[in-house]
C-alpha cells in the first residue's frame, strides 16, 4: 500500500471549500469529470447540458474549471451555489462508489439508497451480485455514536449482507495526529468497526482515493509486523479506488490482503511467543517453589541438629557443673573472695547453643588467662579466647556471641573497656575490647563488692524481682561503649572513672545513696 508523504495527507483531508466532480446530464445520467479533463466538459457546461447534482438547485447552471494548483471539476457561477460541504461530500461518495461498481461489475445491480427488505435500513449504495450476494455500503461523514453503528452493522450482518463502512476525510473522522505527518488518530466509532477484523476505511470523492491506518507490532525477538490499525493512532496510508475489489469478506486490495497476513502471522506467533514465556514462567515458579522447599528442609534440619545440639550442650554443661562445682580450682577462688563467688565471673548469657562449661568454670579461665593482671589497654580478641576454651563441640563463631555478652557486662562493670571504630565502607562498624587494668587484687576485690552492693540495691527497688535476673537484665542490655579511660579518679573510692561518669565526679555505686 503506497504511504503517502505529509502534503498527501494534508491533500487527502482537503480543504473546506467542495469541489465538485460530478455533473447531471440533461437526460438524467450522472457524468464524471476525471482530472485534468475540464476542457472536455466546457461546452456542455456552457450549453447547460450538464447542471448541478444536487436536487433542487436553485442554481443549476455550471462550468468547468481548470484549476492549475487544484483539481480539475464543476463550479458554480458567481453568486450561485453555496451547498453545504458536508452533504456535497457525502452524496458525491455515494455517485463515485455507485460508478465504480458499475463499471468493475457490470453484471451486477447497484441502487443508490436502497431500503433493505425489510424496511428497516437504506444503504448509501447497495450492490447486488448475480448470485444474490449483497454488500451495502455507508458513507459517514456526520457523527455517529458506538450504539448507532453498532445497531446497524448487527441489522446487515443478521440479514446476511456485508457492510462497508468509508468514513469521511474530513472532521469528525478524519483526525490527523498533530505534530506528525502520517499519523491520524482513530475515534471511538472507528476502534469499535475494527472488532470484527475490518479495517478502517476513509474515502475522498473528490481525489477517488481510499485511505487506512496501519500500525507496527513487535515480538520479543524484535520482528516487527505492519498490521491493520485497530485502537487509537495509526498511520495513514491511501491508494486509488481502482485498486480496490469486492471479496466475499468485504473491501479490499492487494495491500490491504498483505496487511492481514501480516497481523494474522504476527497474531500466530505473538501466541506461540506467549505460549514460550507462559512456559518459561510456569518452569521459574516451579524452580522456585522447588528451592523454597529445599531450603524449608534445609532450614527444618538445622533446626532439628541445632535442637540436638543444644540438648547436648545442656547436657555437658550440666556434667562439667557437677565437676566445676568439686574443682579445686573454684575452691581456691572462693577461698580468695571470702566465700562469694565473685559477679564478674558469674555473668548470665543468652545464647543457643552456647559454651559447653558452666558460665563460673570458662569466665573464670578467660578471667584469669586473658585480663587479670595484664596491662592497661591490653586488647581482648574474642576469636583467640574462643578457641582457648577448646569447645570441640560448637563452632568459634558460636563460642564468640556469649563472650562478646560477658565482655559487655565486664565493660558496664568498669573491668574493660571497649572502643567502637567508624562504620567502615561496607556499612559496618569494629568494635575492640580492652584492658581497664586495677591495680590490685583489693580493688578487684572492692569493686566486685560495688557490684554485689548495685545488686542488692537494685533487688531492694525491684522486690517482686530476683536480684540476679534484674542485674543480669541490665547487664544483658548494655550497649553503651565507653571510651579509654583518662586520668580522672572517683573522688570517693579513687579508682578510674569511665568518661561517662567524669562529669559526674564519681561512680555512681559510690554515692551516699547506695553505699551501705
Amino acid at each position: 500500500m503506497h504511504i503517502h508523504a505529509g502534503s498527501s495527507l494534508r491533500e487527502f483531508t482537503g480543504s473546506d471549500d467542495p469541489r465538485l466532480v460530478f455533473a447531471r446530464g440533461s437526460d438524467g445520467s450522472v457524468v464524471y469529470m476525471p482530472e485534468g479533463a475540464a476542457e472536455r466538459f466546457r461546452e456542455a457546461t456552457r450549453t447547460g447540458e450538464l447542471v448541478c447534482i444536487v436536487p433542487d438547485c436553485a442554481n443549476p447552471k455550471l462550468k468547468a474549471v481548470n484549476r492549475r494548483e487544484r483539481r480539475h471539476g464543476f463550479a458554480h457561477h458567481a453568486g450561485a451555489g453555496g451547498h453545504a460541504g458536508m452533504g456535497i461530500h457525502h452524496l458525491q461518495a455515494q455517485l463515485l462508489i455507485a460508478r465504480w461498481l458499475r463499471l468493475k461489475y457490470p453484471e451486477a445491480v447497484v441502487e443508490l439508497e436502497e431500503t433493505t427488505e425489510d424496511g428497516r435500513r437504506r444503504a448509501d449504495v447497495m450492490f447486488t451480485s448475480q448470485s444474490g450476494r449483497k454488500a451495502a455500503f455507508e458513507v459517514q461523514y456526520s457523527p455517529i455514536t458506538v450504539d448507532a453503528w453498532n445497531e446497524r452493522h448487527q441489522h446487515y450482518k443478521a440479514l446476511d449482507i456485508v457492510d462497508i463502512w468509508l468514513w469521511g476525510h474530513t472532521s469528525p473522522h478524519l483526525r490527523p495526529e498533530s505534530g506528525s505527518e502520517l499519523g491520524v488518530l482513530l475515534n471511538a466509532v472507528q476502534e469499535a468497526s475494527t472488532l470484527d477484523g475490518a479495517p478502517v476505511l476513509w474515502i475522498n470523492p473528490e481525489l477517488g482515493q481510499i485511505g487506512t491506518a496501519t500500525s507496527l507490532r513487535h515480538l520479543n525477538n524484535g520482528r516487527q509486523f505492519v498490521v491493520p490499525a485497530r485502537t487509537y493512532r495509526g498511520q495513514f496510508t491511501s491508494e486509488p479506488l481502482d485498486a480496490f475489489r469486492l471479496v466475499g469478506s468485504g473491501f479490499t486490495t492487494d495491500s490491504l490482503q498483505a496487511l492481514y497476513r501480516a497481523r494474522e502471522d504476527y497474531a500466530r506467533l505473538r501466541e506461540v511467543e506467549v505460549r514460550a514465556q507462559a512456559a518459561a514462567e510456569s518452569k521459574q515458579a516451579r524452580m522456585r517453589a522447588e528451592e523454597e522447599e529445599r531450603q524449608r528442609a534445609k532450614s527444618q534440619r538445622l533446626a532439628q541438629i541445632r535442637a540436638r545440639k543444644a540438648g547436648q550442650i545442656t547436657r555437658l554443661r550440666k556434667e562439667r557443673t557437677d565437676q566445676w562445682l568439686a574443682s579445686e580450682r573454684r575452691t581456691t577462688v572462693l577461698a580468695k573472695n571470702g566465700g562469694a563467688w565473685p559477679a564478674h565471673l558469674s555473668v548470665e548469657v543468652d545464647a543457643t547453643p552456647g559454651i559447653p562449661f558452666p558460665h563460673e568454670m570458662w569466665q573464670e579461665k578467660l578471667f584469669r588467662q586473658f585480663i587479670a593482671g595484664k596491662a592497661h589497654r591490653t586488647g581482648l580478641s574474642t576469636p583467640e579466647m574462643a578457641r582457648s576454651l577448646n569447645c570441640s563441640e560448637v563452632t568459634t563463631e558460636e563460642v564468640h556471641q556469649p563472650i562478646t555478652q560477658w565482655l559487655n557486662a565486664l565493660t558496664v562493670m568498669g573491668l574493660v573497656y571497649k572502643t567502637i571504630q567508624p562504620t567502615t565502607r561496607h556499612g559496618a562498624s569494629r568494635t575492640s575490647f580492652h584492658v581497664l587494668n586495677l591495680a590490685s587484687e583489693q580493688k578487684r576485690a572492692e569493686a566486685t563488692q560495688r557490684m554485689d552492693d548495685l545488686r542488692a540495691s537494685i533487688a531492694a527497688r525491684a522486690r517482686a524481682h530476683d536480684a540476679d535476673d534484674v542485674i543480669n537484665q541490665v547487664v544483658r542490655n548494655a550497649r553503651q561503649p565507653l571510651a579509654a579511660p583518662k586520668p580522672k579518679a572517683c573522688a570517693i573510692c579513687r579508682y578510674p572513672l569511665a568518661d561517662i561518669y567524669e562529669d559526674l565526679g564519681y561512680h555512681p555505686v559510690c554515692s551516699p545513696g547506695h553505699r551501705r
